[in-house]
């Protein structure tokens, strides 16, 4: 759909005579107010005020106080571009009446000195290799789902805090090269098979009872 049929009729160019304004004209004029996203007021030298439609090329969204560019052709006015921006608003860059909008390059950058801010409601990323390198990362999320076929995982201290963890895997190996400490209120372990314990010296301390249940005990 083209900016022709997109564009309102009530934005059509007047002076202050009431007559309509020369057609095909290039003009200046500063932004007054912003009536849509897409149409502001501009105040020119030969019109006192009109109604403009930012054009489909105009990216920068023009602000109150902006110089721009203007077209007129057919008793109507397009936006064509920022010339002067106000420093009184954030520079906010969009296409005029465009849902879905691409980017594509091969080497795509996003700098921010300061800050980089994504918001959405849903983040979808697609990439055959990510590489994050941060100093610090915080993730905060009512619900945390990670699929991977494999997963390594390389950190030289973690720690971790939770209210409740409940892990499930089909099976487990873990190596501890030095020592392995588990401080707990109460430790209880069920084995459904075969539980195996073998030690160099195995250490056993207790305040009060060392009991062991068992239809038959035996020890060599």
């Amino acid at each position: 759909m083209t900016m022709q049929q997109n564009k309102p009729s009530s934005a059509r160019v007047s002076d202050e005579t009431g007559g309509v304004a020369a057609e095909n004209a290039l003009a200046t004029g500063v932004v007054k107010a912003l009536v849509t996203d897409s149409i502001m007021l501009v105040g020119t030298e030969d019109i006192e005020q009109i109604e403009a439609i930012r054009a489909a090329g105009c990216l920068l969204s023009p602000a109150i106080g902006d110089t721009v560019a203007l077209f007129i052709a057919g008793g109507n006015a397009h936006i064509l571009s920022v010339l002067e921006r106000s420093a009184e608003y954030p520079a906010q860059i969009s296409v005029p009446g465009a849902d879905d909008v691409e980017v594509t390059a091969a080497n795509l950058k996003l700098h921010g000195k300061a800050q980089v801010v994504v918001q959405s409601p849903v983040i979808a990323i697609s990439a055959r290799r990510l590489n994050t390198i941060v100093e610090t990362a915080s993730q905060t999320a009512q619900k945390f789902i990670l699929n991977a076929a494999r997963m390594i995982e390389s950190v030289s201290d973690k720690m971790t805090s939770a209210g409740t963890m409940t892990t499930t895997v089909q099976t487990r190996t873990t190596k501890v090269k030095g020592v392995d400490t588990h401080d707990a209120g109460s430790l209880i372990q069920k084995v459904e098979d075969v539980a195996s314990h073998r030690s160099d010296v195995t250490l056993m301390t207790a305040k009060n009872d060392v009991r062991i249940e068992a239809e038959r005990v035996s020890v060599s």
